[in-house]
């Protein structure tokens, strides 16, 4: 249960990025990718079918600053900038 619980919370902040970057309603962004998933027969997760949304609307966020906290799971090409307070040898 929390797991289904964190997906759907990664998704719906996957949904806002998309709609803050696109400056279009969130519900508009839900639309758009439940039509991809139709398009593809159900055969993508609403996850991937909002990350092609995102990209044929021209948002990317391979270069974009966000803190730890907003990564979300299947991210990818992610670079991480972050400072060592201690070290052990």
């Amino acid at each position: 249960m929390k797991r289904e619980n964190k997906m759907l919370q990664n998704y719906t902040q996957l949904i806002e990025r998309i709609a803050k970057s696109s400056r279009l309603s969130v519900e508009d962004i839900e639309r758009r990718i439940e039509a991809k998933r139709a398009k593809l027969s159900g055969l993508i997760s609403k996850e991937g079918a909002a990350q092609i949304v995102a990209s044929e609307l021209g948002i990317n966020f391979e270069k974009e600053k966000m803190k730890v906290s907003e990564l979300l799971p299947g991210m990818k090409k992610v670079n991480i900038v972050g400072k060592l307070f201690l070290f052990f040898l």
